[in-house]
């Protein structure tokens, strides 16, 4: 025998069901356009990538911030749904007849557990693959790309490394297309040699991750004193000389068994900061599936509390309570970086303070209406 819904069951999920999906859109939209959009900048600047590329990695990154929206979701459509139904009086006649506000929890706790086993199998599925694709589109569009030069006139490029020091500067008078007309090169790649270039122009080739060099001079000036030497040239091939990293896994991009896998690893390797940070994230992903169930508990007992909320006051009180918690978490991630917290007290901080704060408002109520019925009796 299959257990049927009642019909006030259905008549509750009925009326979460749509502020819920117009708030995964609304906040999904957001994260995507805030941030991902926010990482893909300054590595941007540096490197033209092709529109494509940029959509493509946007429509990748849309499961995982679809992941994060769904507790945000679940708030919105609780705060908004249980305001409504007090505002119409709706909550008032079901006590009437008899049904609590805690029966209405019941359903609303199992639709929680719903969405928080949705995220899990996003996290474990769907989100990793995507991140991974990401991670090396991304890095091959960075390698791949063409410096991007602005202006056109007067361009003066610098040329990084990994850790961010300047090994070479490009100066031209103007730029076309993947060429550098009337260079001016100052190459600070050898400890014990200055070199400067001049040439007509500099092409940059994609493919081998070299400048093409064609028709100039080249300036050697040791620091030891030596005579200086002068070379010229019809085209000389200069590599990149700071090839970008290789793809390191980032919390997002691994399941939970490959991650429990990579901290093994990072353990062998003595990676002690690595490995705080992928056993804090590990937790998080453990206490992301509480949230849900959080998250509703406060916005159930916010909207039954408060009538005629108001869209933009529904929004307001969400984007605070999101805010905290995010703020929560990174204080608990600042804690366990300095050692006053494990990975696991790092992690469930936030979902301790809120479920406290959402427990005790519940019980609260709870007392002041068994007091009331007293008093009453």
């Amino acid at each position: 025998m299959v257990p049927q819904l009642s019909r006030l069951d259905r008549y509750l999920i009925q009326e979460l069901s749509q502020p819920f999906w117009v708030g995964v859109g609304l906040f999904s939209a957001l994260g995507v356009s805030v941030g991902a959009l926010f990482e893909l900048l300054q590595p941007t600047t540096e490197v033209s990538i092709p529109l494509s590329i940029l959509l493509q990695l946007l429509a990748l990154q849309t499961p995982y911030f679809v992941c994060l929206s769904l507790p945000i979701a679940m708030l919105w459509a609780s705060l908004l749904t249980f305001s409504q139904l007090s505002t119409d009086g709706e909550l008032t006649a079901l006590r009437a007849c008899g049904i609590s506000l805690g029966r209405l929890m019941v359903t609303t706790t199992l639709l929680s557990c719903l969405v928080a086993s949705s995220m899990w199998l996003l996290n474990e599925s769907l989100v990793p693959m995507t991140q991974h694709r990401a991670q090396q589109l991304f890095q091959a569009s960075l390698e791949g790309g063409i410096p991007q030069f602005l202006p056109q006139q007067q361009v003066l490029y610098p040329e990084k490394s990994l850790d961010g020091q300047v090994n070479r500067w490009f100066y031209a008078r103007e730029r076309q297309g993947q060429s550098l007309l009337d260079l001016t090169l100052l190459d600070l790649t050898h400890p014990d040699l200055l070199q400067i270039i001049s040439a007509d122009s500099a092409t940059w080739d994609a493919q081998t991750h070299t400048w093409i060099i064609h028709q100039g001079i080249l300036y050697g000036i040791p620091s030891q004193g030596h005579a200086p030497s002068l070379l010229t040239f019809q085209e000389q091939h200069l590599p990149q000389y700071s090839y970008l990293s290789p793809i390191t896994p980032v919390p997002e991009s691994l399941s939970t068994p490959q991650m429990h896998q990579y901290i093994t690893h990072l353990e062998q390797q003595n990676e002690l900061q690595q490995v705080q940070t992928f056993k804090t994230r590990l937790q998080q992903r453990y206490a992301l599936l509480l949230t849900p169930m959080l998250m509703t508990l406060l916005g159930t007992f916010l909207g039954a509390s408060h009538q005629n909320l108001s869209t933009t006051s529904v929004f307001g009180l969400s984007a605070g309570i999101v805010l905290l918690y995010y703020l929560l978490l990174f204080l608990g991630e600042i804690l366990g970086h300095i050692g006053l917290l494990s990975p696991m007290g790092s992690a469930w901080l936030g979902n301790g303070i809120l479920g406290s704060i959402g427990i005790g408002s519940w019980l609260k109520t709870g007392l002041q209406t068994w007091a009331r019925s007293v008093k009453i009796s």
